[in-house]
């Protein structure tokens, strides 16, 4: 891609510089797959570069990359393509069946390495932010037409870490804010890219970046850049704590979009419960289960009659007191009678049963990484995700299996087996 500017006389020096580049190394440029895009030129110059050149007419918007380039604001509908492929993953049978762990990792990977590309050029309006956040809710919670789906945590809190209750799914507004500061500090400090160096050589000789106003003949990617600085002065409170802060999200020299983010996102209670689930010893699958069981928020028969859902609120596993997170872990008397063996078996004694009593006593316990901890922490996180699964096993298929205990003792070999791979 070249650019000239909107004459005759740029356009015919830059016609003699490629052809004497071309007798230099043999390389000839292809004007019959070439095309030329104006903008801000009538028609009479445009046809008579068109002429001398000997090139046709290119329309815009066209794709550079990947992304679409056009000469004026971009619109909502110049992101379709982004949203189409987001929503071809969504409607894809291989995530549909998918269980909440694996379609974390698909939103975690796929979909978030395609936004990752257009967030690190081009500031997203609020409406494709919205689309593509609704589109990640159905491919998380499951998407059938017609039908409204019943969640019980809301999307924010998913956005958060680990730590404070969520599942490390990035926020996507907040992300496309982060990397569009890193051009930001690009400004700041004077290095980045040619653009860079080029917008600070003709805008910012005389002023800084903090000054600059924006104005209607700025670039589409200086006045994304501006309008972060406005967001970013507006979170910080000041314009010199936004100057401040903008230097702490560094990592070895260079800009780190990660601290960036931390900074702007919203942030949720922490607690020793949950800072224990992000243990990278524990199964994805077991780790999404034990967070929803220890936040109350699996769709337990409780939850649907709080709700105002007629349904029948009986333990599926003893089948005599009400469905709840706090008697199903560990209340009930099958789960605790596994519970039991389960000690029994690793040689461990605790009265207290609850399940956030069991975490919070493995995280508190020294020393946190010794092998038996981690054995601990990662049986009951397996023995919580196979009681949900047995629960599960008998309301929707009308089976029971037998409450033998050697079943889960296998799960928790297997467990070992897996830890055994770190």
């Amino acid at each position: 891609m070249v650019f000239t500017r909107g004459y005759l006389q740029s356009v015919q020096k830059v016609a003699e510089i490629l052809k004497l580049f071309a007798s230099w190394s043999g390389l000839n440029a292809n004007f019959e797959k070439s095309e030329a895009y104006f903008g801000g030129v009538n028609s009479a110059l445009k046809q008579h570069i068109l002429n001398a050149i000997g090139l046709k007419e290119g329309s815009f918007p066209f794709r550079y990359l990947g992304l679409p380039i056009h000469p004026s604001r971009l619109t909502s509908t110049m992101y379709d393509p982004i949203v189409q492929k987001v929503q071809h993953l969504v409607c894809s049978c291989a995530v549909k069946f998918l269980a909440y762990a694996g379609k974390t990792e698909v939103l975690n990977s796929m979909v978030f390495g395609l936004e990752n590309f257009w967030c690190g050029s081009l500031l997203l309006p609020q409406n494709v932010c919205a689309i593509i956040t609704k589109l990640r809710k159905q491919l998380f919670w499951g998407y059938q037409e017609g039908q409204r789906k019943l969640v019980f945590k809301d999307w924010a809190s998913i956005s958060s870490p680990w730590s404070e209750g969520g599942f490390q799914i990035k926020n996507l507004a907040i992300w496309n804010q982060a990397n569009m500061l890193k051009w930001l500090w690009h400004f700041v400090h004077g290095c980045g890219s040619i653009w860079t160096d080029w917008i600070r050589h003709d805008f910012l000789a005389n002023t800084s970046i903090w000054d600059l106003q924006i104005h209607e003949y700025h670039s589409e990617s200086l006045r994304n850049v501006l309008t972060t600085r406005e967001i970013w002065v507006i979170h910080c409170g000041s314009r010199q704590k936004a100057m401040d802060m903008l230097d702490t999200c560094t990592t070895k020299g260079k800009f780190s979009i990660g601290k960036a983010y931390n900074f702007l996102r919203p942030r949720f209670p922490t607690h020793a419960c949950y800072r224990a689930v992000q243990d990278p010893f524990l199964l994805s699958r077991h780790k999404f289960t034990l967070m929803l069981a220890l936040q109350r928020k699996l769709a337990t028969a409780d939850q649907f009659c709080r709700r105002g859902i007629s349904i029948v609120n009986r333990c599926c596993l003893c089948k005599q007191h009400a469905e709840s997170p706090r008697h199903l872990f560990f209340q009930c008397t099958y789960s605790k009678a596994v519970l039991s063996s389960l000690f029994t078996w690793m040689g461990l004694q605790l009265r207290d049963l609850q399940l956030r009593s069991l975490i919070l006593w493995c995280h508190r316990s020294k020393p946190k990484k010794h092998w038996r901890n981690k054995w601990f922490k990662c049986s009951i996180a397996a023995v919580t995700y196979y009681l949900w699964r047995e629960r599960n096993y008998r309301l929707f298929e009308d089976k029971e299996r037998q409450a033998s205990v050697s079943v889960f003792y296998f799960y928790t070999n297997h467990l070992l087996l897996h830890m055994m791979k770190y």
